[in-house]
């Protein structure tokens, strides 16, 4: 089983071993480690994917919301199917054509929306579970080459409309998608001001789940290869990191002389007391946090604790919603 990249290097465990292995502070976790109150929305998993970490479909207003659309479409739908037999019948053939376009439209706008009414997700430690219009499906992380996850601060004019998280796992012949509302609140604190509260800590542990199958992937390759690229930004080798552009393009940059930070959706990384950073990775790159735990293990190995504690640390930091949209 991979390591956890959230918790460093705690094995994928039952939850009370997690926690008290630090994978997760206990209070981010849900009935003492992994387990989710909602759910399961899908039947069990054909094969052992271990505990059920969350379930997650749409829910509340969003729920409402795609129910009367789907309404909506059907009813303008049995409408336009009547009124094109009307039209045929009067031999208005041009109105009938029109109609049976606009029944066509109308059913697709239809089925968009059942399917979000339909789709529905189980989480488990080792697959993911999920159904939809086209039936039931599964994908083991095992699987999995590549990881994404974006979360999207949806800010108007000082007005939050929610946030949202995409994940997508990809890996030979299958893959995955996930979007959905990430569970944060934004609270207001005066006419133009406020904050965000809470976590996802389940999902985040989700991403960490499938990081750690596609981080040790990644480090057989760099094993093979005596280096790995991380998101086209720079290598990775035990040597240290070497930049794939700016002013350091190609100089390896010893794990003890970095420093790292989290801007505007981008993991920074610093050489020295160099105040403009020489790496600017996008948090919602493809691979970014399988790469992040093998640079933290890679520095861990140098024996360079400070920058792996805060590369450690960093892995937190970016589970929160680092873009804004």
């Amino acid at each position: 089983m991979p390591a956890l990249s959230g918790g460093g290097r705690a094995l994928l465990a039952p939850s009370s071993e997690m926690v008290a292995r630090g994978a997760r502070r206990p209070t981010d976790l849900v009935l003492c480690g992994c387990m989710s109150i909602a759910g399961p929305y899908c039947s069990a998993p054909s094969t052992g994917f271990g505990k059920r970490i969350t379930s997650r479909r749409r829910e509340g207003l969003d729920r409402l919301g795609h129910c009367l659309f789907a309404l909506g479409f059907f009813i303008a739908s049995g409408a336009a199917c009547w009124y094109g037999v009307v039209a045929l019948r009067a031999g208005n053939t041009s109105n009938a054509w029109g109609c049976g376009l606009g029944l066509v439209l109308t059913l697709i706008f239809a089925c968009f929306f059942c399917r979000e009414l339909i789709l529905a997700y189980d989480f488990y430690e080792s697959g993911v579970v999920w159904k939809g219009l086209r039936g039931r499906h599964e994908f083991a992380y095992a699987n999995a080459e590549s990881l994404e996850m974006h979360v999207i601060r949806m800010m108007q004019a000082g007005v939050h409309f929610g946030t949202k998280v995409l994940v997508q796992a990809r890996g030979s012949g299958k893959s995955f998608e996930f979007r959905g509302r990430h569970r944060e609140r934004y609270v207001r604190e005066g006419l133009m001001a406020g904050r965000f509260e809470g976590d996802d800590a389940e999902l985040d542990l989700v991403r960490d789940c499938i990081s750690g199958y596609v981080a040790n992937k990644m480090k057989q390759q760099r094993q093979s290869d005596g280096q790995i690229d991380w998101c086209k930004k720079a290598l990775l080798s035990n040597d240290g990191l070497t930049p794939s552009g700016g002013r350091l393009k190609g100089e390896v940059v010893e794990w003890r002389t970095i420093r790292t930070d989290v801007r505007n959706g981008f993991f920074q990384i610093y050489v020295g007391g160099d105040p403009k950073p020489a790496v600017e990775i996008p948090c919602f790159a493809k691979n970014f946090y399988p790469g992040l735990d093998v640079a933290a293990g890679l520095a861990e190995d140098e024996d360079c604790s400070e920058p792996f504690d805060y590369f450690q640390s960093e892995v937190a930091a970016v589970s929160k919603p680092v873009f804004t949209g």
